[in-house]
């Protein structure tokens, strides 16, 4: 792409300055090349800074909170947030801890209210629901449990279902050819033509023959 072209040509340009530089015009093997080259194009030079594009991807950073239309928090697994506070064997504040002493713990859940009032109008929260060792169901992070409870005591539906299983919770299925994604009525969906093709060809359905077999 032109990107990583405009990046190749950078270092080439840069030994070329290097070499006149120098007054170097003996050849070098294509080795002595390559090593110089490859710390170089090495770099990550996919970071951006923080609201570059249309898309924004960051972590959950104090006073980071702007408003978005829509705001997705993915990995809110039981244990991995909130983070839990780490304490050295030493440290004898964390056995007597007072007021204003850093918690990581109570940070990451002003962080998860920030996250909640920079909502405008979707927010989406994703966790793995199963294990990968034995498929039993995995809780997710305390944080979105407290935050289903309170949907479920304030809210309601007027059809008079449950408002988490009928309306807020989605369960996603393991593989994405999965025939509940393009099922009619179904509140799982997909637009992959060739999930569709994949979930046809598991099921054994044939495609209705063309219209016209042969070009005329």
């Amino acid at each position: 792409t032109e990107p990583e072209l405009r990046v190749l040509r950078g270092a080439l340009c840069d030994l070329d300055t290097q070499q006149h530089l120098a007054t170097f015009t003996e050849p070098v093997p294509l080795a002595v090349l390559l090593e110089h080259l490859a710390p170089a194009l090495a770099e990550d030079r996919a970071h951006t800074g923080f609201l570059t594009g249309r898309v924004t991807f960051g972590a959950l950073k104090p006073m980071r909170s702007i408003p978005f239309k829509i705001i997705c928090l993915v990995g809110m697994n039981d244990g991995a947030f909130p983070r839990a506070d780490t304490w050295l064997a030493f440290d004898l504040m964390a056995g007597t801890p007072r007021l204003g002493d850093q918690s990581r713990r109570e940070d990451d859940r002003y962080l998860f209210l920030e996250t909640l009032l920079s909502a405008r109008q979707r927010l989406y929260l994703s966790h793995v629901g199963q294990s990968i060792r034995d498929n039993a169901p995995a809780p997710p992070s305390v944080l979105v449990s407290e935050l289903m409870d309170c949907i479920a005591q304030g809210f309601t539906l007027e059809s008079g279902g449950r408002i988490l299983d009928d309306h807020v919770c989605f369960r996603h299925r393991l593989q994405a050819f999965h025939e509940e994604y393009f099922r009619p009525g179904s509140r799982l969906f997909s637009y992959s033509a060739e999930n569709f093709a994949g979930c046809m060809a598991l099921r054994g359905d044939i495609g209705a023959a063309a219209f016209v077999p042969e070009a005329i």
